[in-house]
C-alpha cells in the first residue's frame, strides 16, 4: 500500500474547499443562512453547522466536532481514510500542486464519481 507524503495529506485537509467537497463530492447541500454557510452533519444529520471558509473547517455545534475535505468525505461517503484520500487526489489531480483555484477546475472538471 502506497503512503501518502504529508504534502499531499496537507493539501488535501488545507487546500482543497470543503464546501465543494461537501456539494460535488458528498451530496450535501450547503445554504447560506444568515451570513453562515450551513450544511447538515454528516454524522447526526442537524443543521447546527458552519464552514470557516479562512479555515477549510466545517464545525458542527450539536457534535462539537470540526471537519476538514478528508473526514467529510469519510463519513458522508462512508469511505476509509485511505479510500478518503484516494478519492480526493482522484478528483483533484496532483495534490502537491493544488491549490483552491486549482482544486476546484480539477473537481469541476471532474465532477462524475465512479
Amino acid at each position: 500500500m502506497r503512503r501518502f507524503s504529508n504534502e499531499e495529506l496537507y493539501t488535501l485537509r488545507n487546500k482543497v474547499p470543503v464546501k465543494f467537497v461537501l456539494e460535488q463530492l458528498c451530496g450535501n447541500e450547503c445554504k447560506e443562512i444568515e451570513g453562515y454557510i450551513r450544511f447538515i452533519c454528516p454524522l447526526c444529520h442537524e443543521m447546527r453547522t458552519s464552514l470557516h471558509p479562512k479555515e477549510n473547517l466545517g464545525r458542527c455545534f450539536r457534535c462539537e466536532r470540526n471537519f476538514n475535505a478528508i473526514e467529510f468525505v469519510m463519513y458522508c461517503c462512508k469511505l476509509s481514510f485511505v479510500d478518503s484520500v484516494k478519492l480526493l487526489l482522484k478528483h483533484c489531480g496532483d495534490a502537491q500542486a493544488a491549490s483552491s483555484n486549482a482544486a476546484s477546475a480539477a473537481f469541476n472538471s471532474r465532477s462524475n464519481i465512479s
